[in-house]
């Protein structure tokens, strides 16, 4: 796969190593050490050597589920001249519900509220890319649990990231 010039490329990187509010999900010191690594790789010389302002970084950040997709918008408009890839990466936990979709555990995930509610659904996600990032390609790459479970909602007709007739190549690892 042949990536754009890294001076135009976006990058995303979301997830949780803590869950103060639903302590059955643990601790992922590996996640924060992963999540870190990713983005050293992202703006290091030897990377992809984007600039500090192409990068959304929520990792670890104290915000709902609503104002993550919120801020990622507002990032992906602040950069809509930019013509280059838009990466999505998550690192975290990732759990299925009963109709197999996937949702992603953030810092404010809460089992008393309620996890989907809480987390951040791979369907909402899909959505907010391809309205806010139509003319460009995404590449998700989901590191987590069922993984594989996220492949529908970025695959569905109804907000498809494979459209290539009319939107940029999607690639969903």
């Amino acid at each position: 796969m042949h990536f754009s010039t890294t001076s135009d490329t976006l990058v995303i990187i979301a997830g949780a190593s803590e869950h103060p509010s639903c302590t059955q999900l643990g601790s992922m010191r590996t996640a924060r050490n992963s999540a870190l690594a990713v983005r050293d790789y992202f703006l290091s010389s030897d990377g992809m050597y984007i600039s500090h302002n192409n990068l959304c970084w929520l990792f670890d950040k104290d915000l709902s589920a609503p104002n993550q997709l919120k801020h990622i918008s507002d990032f992906l408009d602040k950069t809509s001249g930019h013509s280059g890839d838009v990466f999505f990466y998550y690192i975290g936990h990732g759990w299925v519900d009963a109709k197999n979709e996937l949702y992603l555990s953030i810092n404010e995930t809460n089992a008393r509220v309620g996890e989907a509610p809480t987390s951040l659904s791979t369907r909402s996600i899909a959505k907010l890319l391809n309205r806010v990032a139509s003319k460009k390609r995404v590449i998700v790459i989901l590191d987590c649990c069922f993984a594989e479970a996220g492949r529908a909602s970025f695959e569905n007709p109804q907000f498809s990231l494979r459209d290539t007739e009319t939107r940029g190549d999607r690639g969903l690892t």
